[in-house]
């Protein structure tokens, strides 16, 4: 699975916590990474912007209507066709648009720290492997 810009990936199985959110300027998991096909990917709009998006997608409701959902018997999962029944709240685009100005700039924010600590680990294996 190719990850895209604007999008939002969570596992598939039963009972994972595996979120990522890759924001427009998400580069270095974009050009670099593909995914699991165990990762189901949703595509930012104008209509469902990345920010109620990924807050849709962390919360704990929607973990448990993916377990809820979930097919199959030794590693259940959800498919295309479970994944369409889950239920999101119907939001008008005023409430949208509100949720979005509010809380866009805490997902770029998100997006920086990711990189940060990236950047952090690979400083601390070049420490490790310089004096040790």
């Amino acid at each position: 699975m190719q990850p895209v810009k604007n999008s939002v990936w969570f596992a598939k199985m039963k009972g994972s916590c595996k979120k990522l959110i890759i924001t427009a300027d998400d580069f270095d998991l974009t050009d670099h990474y593909i995914l699991s096909t165990g990762f189901q990917g949703l595509l930012a709009t104008k209509e469902l912007p990345l920010s109620l998006l990924s807050a849709f997608v962390i919360s704990k409701d929607f973990d448990i209507q993916r377990d809820l959902h979930s097919v199959g018997t030794t590693m259940a999962g959800i498919n295309n066709e479970t994944f369409m029944k889950m239920l999101v709240p119907q939001l008008s685009i005023q409430e949208i648009e509100e949720f979005d100005n509010r809380y866009s700039s805490l997902v770029k924010l998100l997006s920086k720290r990711r990189k940060e600590i990236a950047k952090l680990k690979t400083i601390k294996q070049k420490l490790l492997q310089k004096y040790f």
